[in-house]
């Protein structure tokens, strides 16, 4: 019964794990979706974002993304998130 538990366990964090990872790559194809509205991203600001991994920051992220009226609106409303 132990190592049932700790196999159920084992797999309840793999499965955690993959819709973490997921949940984050839909918000940075949003947040680039986004920026697309507004031109060619920048490569400084493509790598940020995908580079993003805080959920919370990825999340700010995107509602500035869907507001944001220029590239440098953009960065200037996100600097203060990596902080």
């Amino acid at each position: 019964k132990e190592v049932r538990d700790e196999v159920q366990k084992e797999v309840r964090e793999e499965v955690r794990q993959e819709v973490r990872e997921e949940v984050q790559k839909k918000a940075r194809e949003m947040i680039l979706d986004f920026l697309n509205d507004l031109g060619t991203v920048p490569e400084e600001i493509h790598k940020a974002v995908m580079s993003e991994e805080k959920d919370d920051v990825l999340k700010a992220m995107v509602k500035i993304a869907a507001r944001a009226t220029s590239f440098s609106d953009f960065q200037g409303k996100t600097a203060d998130l990596k902080k």
